[in-house]
């Protein structure tokens, strides 16, 4: 034996292990993870499946908030009942259900009280397609069939620029159709609901599709990250503290009888009451929660300022992250800004894309590069188990079991397929380019796993790409390389089902099926009743989504301009003005994409070789968006509270005071949801979260 050895000094595998043992320790994320959410669950022939009235309850609450979704967020302007992967609408559901149905069903009714697996069953089937009438789809869907033919004119030329390169079938044609949507009906006028069937039809074959795939892909990805890699889910641990089982002869469990949830929660609807009086009652004072820092003098102008905005509900998903992960998002987007500066001292062009996604050229450049790189790197780490699960689907191996997934790995890998084949080919039909179908599919894919994973393991309830594909490819080969039509065509799509992913199905999904193990919830029962609720949510969401500005006016009358006024005209805009202005291919752009990929390959090769590297790239995919300058700063603040807390208190002291910050996150979706309704009746909302 070695002289080192053997005087003590321990050999490089032991020192891996006593380094990985510090870093859970030290964190404690991944053992509270590990506490509240418990195993994989039992075999699937001893799981609950969804009952009768779960089932009912669930689809109907699902129907009545995708109802009135478009109303609160479009024309009330209130906090989003969704918004986010972490729905108000949807904890509100299960806190009433929980606190108020299953306690009078325990007094009078014992048998007739819902499990926990029930409970669940009916949270799942209402976060999952609670973003479908809102920024999911029917946001950027519905206006997306009606801008071209309301907003082409004389001034910026479309028809004439777009002539032969749109399909009728995209548009609703009618005129007088367009202009009432726009404009709102005239006296005595009722909704054209016939001119909408066929563009919905065509663009629902893609949005179908799309809803196949993020189901597969969940099939994929839940053994994969729920029982190899063990991510902590940090947006499931409240949902299930709320649905567990009460103590003998209690009628709430023990985390809703905790002094600590409630005092947070008392301090958050007083401060939360207060600022939305305010609205009102000017008199009322106002209590500040966010600061602008606005720099004038060049250089530190190129960082465009510094948001401090103070979001309870974030800090309490803050403080059960991982310290290196909680440290990194705040970081990434710090060393942005300072970046920025740099750049801009040193005479880099400072604009942003022009189709509204990232607030710098370069930045999307460098986060394009590392979101492929990234999915490369996941794709290669769990090579294994994605082969299997297409030899199994595809070939039908009888080697390899399926038997405790959601569904089949034959219907996974067919639902992938046959999801990407329509999905490439409706690109192609319509935009004339397979390279840059090929791609944009392809790279969708890449930002549909990598923002997953980073809610899954990072805990982001709000998160966007930074990016987009179709301009991406543009810079980098330059945009002659590409037909108009193909450019107009792809960015069109990428605007009505990737602009805005802070409430796409996918991670929702994974959320559902992580939080069955611990109820002991059928996940196949769970994910047929999930895919019927996204059915429904699509057919009830589509008819509001044409209602309300028919009989409010979507351009003249409806607040949200974002939704009615530019989103639709972004990618218009972007393919005429390449026409002008052709972006022609250039080593620099170049540079910053394959440093994007350069850099987090690095981080991620260091991460798995080295002791001492504590980053992780979970920040640097999304440092320059608009979300992470939203929330860096109550991330920051939790980070900061556990690390001191860890230090000083150590884990006991973490474990002890975990309640008070679950207590804010239950806090702000109780504020959230009170002021929800509050907005319905007073027909003003109050936006307590991100908009």
């Amino acid at each position: 034996m070695p002289a080192g050895k053997a005087a003590g000094k321990p050999n490089g595998d032991l020192r891996r292990i006593l380094w990985l043992r510090r870093r859970v320790l030290s964190c404690g994320a991944m053992r509270a993870a590990t506490d509240q959410t418990g195993g994989f669950g039992k075999p699937p022939q001893r799981r609950e499946r969804i009952t009768l009235a779960a089932l009912v309850i669930g689809l109907v609450a699902s129907a009545m908030l995708v109802a009135v979704t478009p109303i609160n967020d479009f024309l009330l302007m209130g906090t989003y009942i969704a918004g986010n992967h972490f729905p108000i609408g949807a904890f509100a559901v299960l806190l009433v259900t929980t606190v108020l149905v299953n306690v009078i069903l325990r007094k009078v009714a014992p048998r007739l009280a819902l499990a926990p697996a029930q409970l669940i069953a009916i949270w799942a089937l209402v976060a999952v397609p609670s973003g479908i009438p809102s920024s999911g789809l029917m946001r950027y869907f519905v206006p997306n069939m009606a801008a071209f033919n309301y907003y082409a004119s004389a001034e910026n030329n479309w028809e004439e620029i777009f002539a032969g390169k749109i399909s009728p079938v995209l548009l609703v044609a009618d005129q007088q159709a367009t202009t009432g949507f726009w404009e709102g009906l005239p006296a005595g006028g009722s909704i054209p609901w016939g001119v909408w069937v066929g563009p919905v039809v065509v663009w629902g074959i893609y949005a179908f599709a799309l809803f196949a795939l993020m189901i597969g892909l969940s099939v994929l990805l839940r053994r994969r990250w729920v029982e190899q890699e063990r991510f902590i889910f940090p947006l499931v641990q409240v949902p299930i503290e709320v649905a567990r089982r009460p103590d003998g002869g209690q009628l709430v469990n023990k985390f809703l009888r905790n002094k600590q949830v409630w005092v947070a929660v008392g301090i958050l609807i007083v401060v939360h009451s207060l600022r939305g009086l305010h609205q009102f009652y000017p008199s009322i004072p106002r209590i500040r929660t966010s600061w602008s820092v606005v720099f004038e003098e060049l250089p530190w102008s190129y960082s465009r300022g510094i948001s401090l905005n103070l979001y309870p509900l974030m800090t309490g998903f803050a403080y059960l992250l991982s310290s290196e992960v909680g440290f990194s998002l705040w970081f990434f987007h710090l060393l942005l800004k300072l970046q920025a500066v740099i750049l801009g001292w040193l005479g880099s062009p400072m604009g942003g894309p022009g189709a509204g996604y990232g607030n710098y050229m370069w930045a999307s450049l460098q986060e394009s590069g590392a979101t492929i790189a990234l999915a490369i790197w996941f794709i290669w780490l769990g090579r294994t188990h994605f082969s299997r699960v297409f030899r199994k689907g595809l070939l039908g191996d009888p080697a390899i079991e399926d038997s405790d997934e959601p569904i089949s790995y034959r219907a996974c890998a067919w639902l992938i397929v046959g999801a990407i084949t329509v999905m490439v080919g409706w690109l192609y039909y319509f935009g004339g380019s397979l390279p840059l179908a090929l791609i944009n599919v392809g790279v969708g894919i890449a930002v549909f796993i990598t923002l997953a994973w980073m809610v899954c393991q990072g805990g982001l309830i709000f998160l966007q790409p930074t990016f987009s594909t179709t301009e991406i490819a543009a810079i980098l080969a330059g945009s002659r390389t590409w037909p108009l039509r193909g450019l107009l065509v792809n960015m069109w799509n990428e605007g009505v089902f990737r602009m805005d992913l802070r409430e796409y199905l996918l991670p929702s999904l994974l959320n559902g099926l992580k939080i069955s193990d611990p109820v002991d919830l059928h996940r196949g029962s769970l994910l047929r009743a999930c895919a019927g609720a996204i059915i429904l949510a699509f057919l009830v969401a589509l008819i509001v989504a044409i209602w309300l500005p028919y009989t409010h006016g979507g351009g003249v009358a409806l607040p949200n301009t974002w939704t009615y006024l530019i989103a639709p005209r972004l990618h218009f805009k972007w393919a005429a003005a390449l026409l002008a202005n052709p972006i022609k291919p250039q080593v620099s752009h170049l540079s910053y994409f394959a440093g994007g990929a350069a850099l987090i390959l690095s981080v991620m090769w260091l991460r798995a070789r080295s002791t001492w590297f504590a980053l992780h790239p979970i920040g640097f995919i999304i440092a320059s968006g608009y979300p992470i300058n939203c929330i860096w700063f109550a991330i920051f603040i939790g980070w900061l509270t556990k690390a001191a807390i860890m230090r000083w208190g150590g884990y006991k002291t973490y474990r002890q005071l975990r309640p008070f910050f679950l207590g804010l996150i239950v806090g702000d979706a109780i504020a959230g949801a009170i002021w929800i309704i509050v907005g319905f009746a007073m027909g003003k909302g109050y936006m307590l979260l991100p908009g």
